[in-house]
């Protein structure tokens, strides 16, 4: 019984170190891009962002994203296994990051700059609606 007891103890935290490493994430960006007018590089990133899982793009102002991003702490999965089966009640609780991107016009080009964490699913959908040119993210502080 103790055995058993080690093993799902350790598959547990193997799991929440490859969670913690799945979830990593970026604080902000900034770029410029040259895909025409504001209003369909907007339009380009909501579809981008449609397809992910967990995701939400809503528009905010004129030019103006927010996405909302839901998912299952790393904890949560740590109680499911240690506690099963009450702990898959822990599957339940769920956490919203949230991203606010700004398009602007700039001399022709647009200028997108991004505000909360940017996981990296979400710094895919930017490769996919801005083009290859999405770069390294510019931190704060």
């Amino acid at each position: 019984m103790a055995i058993v007891l080690g093993l799902l103890v350790l598959v547990a935290l193997l799991i929440a170190l490859g969670m913690q490493s799945r979830h990593r994430a970026d604080q902000s960006a900034r770029f410029t891009t040259a895909n025409g007018d504001p209003d369909s590089v907007a339009r380009n990133l909501a579809l981008s962002v449609a397809v992910l899982r967990g995701h939400t793009c809503s528009l905010l102002g004129p030019h103006v994203l927010q996405i909302t991003a839901r998912r299952t702490p790393t904890w949560a999965y740590i109680v499911a296994v240690l506690l099963f089966p009450i702990g898959l009640l822990a599957l339940l609780v769920k956490t919203d990051t949230t991203v606010v991107i700004t398009l602007t016009k700039v001399k022709g080009a647009i200028a997108v700059e991004s505000a909360g964490q940017l996981s990296p699913e979400l710094r895919h959908a930017l490769a996919a609606a801005f083009g290859p040119q999405v770069p390294s993210p510019v931190r704060d502080g």
